[in-house]
């Protein structure tokens, strides 16, 4: 299955037509987290099922053999990867096609880490490293790209997300420099953005199992979801994906025009706290099943937490926003 283009040429018409499609590839048949039981059967197949449909070239321009759709269609797809709980490190694989359009392919896998966020010094923690035929790495003076036999790592033994398993970097040798600073800081934006996008996914995934669930479970003779408190936990999460969705949105449209990421920290504190806050809500609805390693609320909350650090933590980003809003007091208004 691939992503024709040709259809509707409005922007609502070919997102409406991006959403559809991708629904049917990724949860053929209509559940919100089909991929979250466990990662593919067969990693190779499903990475280059995306690459075939498009996902990875989404954004990048036609004249460089990209789909040159733009950012807000990349962060709808990334949506719907969250939705499904999607395998693999498919925020850095968006990135490495705008950095390398060649990697939009498929034929290589392809992670990344930003060596400037944490402190200097600090060993390099990279998602699916052991997976990856390369390694993306953003840092001040530019975008690098390592051939993972060259790159020494440890796999951490327990990783906080079943599904995502992380490497251990203490050293990195050189790579090949193949963008500039500028790029690199339109990277760090783009995957802001992303990764906010995979978290409203979540966020909505999780409202989704816990209201079938709610439908499913009785007790005392009625489904759960008639009780008030269960209603009003659902109505919570409804409210917080839908305001997380707006900034979500907002910001993208914005990125595409400015390119500032003036929207972005709000966008990502918002995605952050509804796909956290939610996917508690449904771990709750599920009761003593939400606490199984297997059940999707459980999996929901730990992708929730990798990502909720990623391309900087909610507290960073509130404090983005809060000095926002210092400089300019009428915003908040």
């Amino acid at each position: 299955m691939s992503l024709s283009v040709s259809g509707p040429r409005s922007a609502d018409g070919r997102r409406d037509q991006l959403r559809v499609s991708l629904r049917e590839l990724l949860s053929p048949d209509g559940g919100p987290s089909a991929g979250a039981v466990a990662p593919p059967e067969e990693p190779s197949r499903w990475w280059k099922g995306l690459a075939e449909f498009g996902v990875f070239a989404l954004a990048v321009p036609e004249e460089r053999g990209g789909l040159g759709l733009g950012l807000a269609e990349s962060a709808l797809a990334s949506e719907e990867l969250g939705r499904a709980l999607g395998w693999g490190p498919l925020v850095w694989a968006q990135l490495a096609a705008l950095a390398v359009p060649e990697l939009a392919s498929g034929e290589l896998v392809v992670t990344g880490v930003d060596r400037d966020a944490g402190p200097e010094g600090d060993p390099l923690l990279v998602e699916h490293l052991a997976a990856a035929d390369r390694l993306l790495v953003l840092s001040g003076d530019g975008v690098h790209l390592h051939a993972r036999d060259g790159v020494d790592f440890a796999e951490v033994a327990r990783p906080l997300d079943p599904l995502t398993p992380i490497a251990r970097i203490d050293r990195l040798p050189e790579g090949e420099r193949v963008a500039g600073a500028e790029t690199a800081a339109r990277l760090r934006r783009a995957g802001t953005l992303l990764s906010a996008a995979f978290l409203l996914g979540i966020s909505d995934a999780a409202l989704h199992v816990a209201i079938g669930y709610a439908k499913e479970r009785r007790q005392f003779g009625r489904p759960i979801g008639s009780f008030q408190a269960i209603k009003h936990l659902l109505a919570d999460c409804y409210v917080r994906t839908s305001l997380a969705r707006a900034a979500l949105y907002a910001a993208s449209e914005l990125e595409a025009v400015d390119g500032t990421g003036a929207d972005l920290p709000a966008a990502k504190l918002l995605c952050g706290r509804a796909a956290n806050d939610n996917a508690r809500a449904a771990v709750q609805v599920f009761g003593g099943m939400g606490f199984s390693w297997e059940s999707s609320p459980h999996l929901l909350l730990k992708r929730a937490w990798v990502l909720d650090s990623a391309f900087g933590s909610g507290e960073r980003h509130a404090l983005l926003v809060a000095d926002d809003l210092a400089r300019d007091p009428e915003a908040a208004a």
